[in-house]
């Protein structure tokens, strides 16, 4: 992944997570929706899992980007990628997922 010229170094799982976040920019996913879409399976570990990728990918993203509301969680609900406030209304033109 790539934002501006600089390249994010994310695992296979971090990747997965935000694509699949991105792809749907704006839409509410539940930690076990995450989950079952990027490993197939829910297991006890699987909220957990998911919370730690999410900081995970939080920490990243602020670092290259220095935002850090990019991923917001919805109290009771789950996770979404935010959509506004960004060029056009899309961040997807700033990061570039080769």
């Amino acid at each position: 992944i790539f934002y501006g010229q600089k390249e994010i170094i994310m695992t296979n799982r971090e990747f997965q997570v935000l694509y699949f976040l991105m792809l749907y920019q704006g839409q509410v996913f539940s930690k076990s929706q995450i989950y079952n879409q990027v490993v197939g399976q829910d297991d006890k570990d699987s909220l957990h899992t998911v919370e730690i990728t999410i900081s995970r990918i939080r920490n990243k993203l602020k670092t290259y980007t220095g935002k850090d509301d990019l991923i917001i969680t919805v109290r009771r609900c789950g996770y979404k990628f935010k959509k506004k406030n960004y060029k056009n209304n899309n961040i997807l033109e700033d990061v570039k997922i080769l």
